[in-house]
């Protein structure tokens, strides 16, 4: 009988040590969530760089408040890193979930896109030739190619995409007026193209502008009959007196830097295209390259439409021969927003 009383004290003192040793290691637990406890929607992270690209180290930062453990899981099945601020690079372009879990417990994802590597060319690379920076319809472009160790050519007169010639020296007539772009691919390396921009002006014999095809009466007289000084000076000034129809014809002058503020005003939506009328003689179709690419003014007034961010970095407005200020064409070079 004291046995079994012994044996029940025994057993009656394991219990109390084991929900002593429970209680103490539940306490423990709760003391610890406790000092590390971190409200889950403050986690908060950053990056340091403006955008992510292939190869390029990027320093990952934590900005929670009351943090001491860290795991970061960058998505591209990278080893985690326990650091606070954190160094990775990703090897491949796409969009990867960056995860940061906070004390083992708060998490916060974050989706970010890396982007291919940037190649940085060599200036050395492209090809060398010059061409002039106007030409008549019907007058022949020659161009040599200069660049060292070339063998095999590809030009393009800006006609159409396809090649024009494949010769060191090329020759080629245009036969429509306009701003052309000659691209010159050498050694079949189409990362290096090279580049010119070329305005084609209408043929003389359609001006009017090299020579007069009629002479004003005036100075048909013969020797003998030849009229008075005053007299000749009041012929000519009636030869040039403008029509109302002329008049009416008249087109305002716009500066390179007015025309690129007024295209932010479109892209804001402040003014239509049609404030461009006068200065395009009336027609909006006319052509424009923008970032080398050729379109339409209308088309690309379209295109920028709503583009507040747009920012104009340069405008070369191409005139009419005629002295009227009339705008034949236009090179547009603006910061890239995905339009061209």
């Amino acid at each position: 009988m004291s046995r079994k009383k012994h044996r029940s004290k025994h057993l009656d003192k394991m219990v109390l040590y084991l929900f002593g040793v429970v209680f103490l290691t539940s306490v423990s637990t709760m003391a610890y969530k406790y000092k590390n406890f971190v409200r889950c929607n403050l986690v908060t992270f950053a990056f340091d760089a403006s955008e992510l690209r292939v190869g390029e180290l990027v320093q990952f930062r934590d900005h929670t408040e009351g943090a001491e453990i860290w795991a970061w899981d960058f998505g591209d099945g990278s080893e985690n890193d326990n650091r606070k601020t954190a160094i990775h690079s990703f090897d491949e372009a796409g969009e990867y979930k960056v995860k940061l879990t906070i004390n083992e417990f708060c998490e916060r994802v974050e989706t970010i896109t890396v982007l291919p590597k940037e190649i940085i060319k060599d200036p050395s690379k492209y090809p060398v030739f010059s061409i002039p920076k106007s030409i008549r319809v019907g007058q022949t472009l020659r161009v040599i190619d200069e660049t060292e160790n070339a063998s095999t050519w590809e030009w393009r007169f800006g006609d159409n995409a396809s090649v024009d010639a494949k010769t060191q020296t090329a020759e080629y007539v245009y036969s429509e007026p306009g701003l052309r772009t000659v691209r010159l691919v050498v050694n079949g390396n189409i990362d290096y193209v090279g580049t010119a921009l070329i305005e084609v002006k209408p043929p003389f014999n359609q001006t009017g502008s090299s020579f007069i095809k009629d002479k004003p009466k005036q100075y048909e007289s013969s020797i003998k009959d030849k009229p008075k000084e005053s007299s000749i000076k009041e012929g000519l000034k009636s030869s040039i007196k403008k029509t109302p129809e002329e008049k009416e014809r008249e087109v305002p002058f716009i500066s390179n830097s007015a025309f690129g503020k007024k295209l932010v005003q479109i892209a804001k939506e402040q003014i239509q295209p049609q404030a461009f009328k006068d200065y395009f003689c009336g027609d909006l179709e006319k052509g424009v390259v923008v970032n080398g690419k050729s379109t339409t003014f209308l088309e690309f007034c379209a295109k920028i439409k709503g583009k507040k961010r747009l920012k104009v970095k340069e405008v070369n407005i191409v005139r009419a021969d005629d002295n009227s200020n009339c705008i034949t064409n236009v090179v547009i070079e603006h910061k890239k927003l995905g339009l061209f």
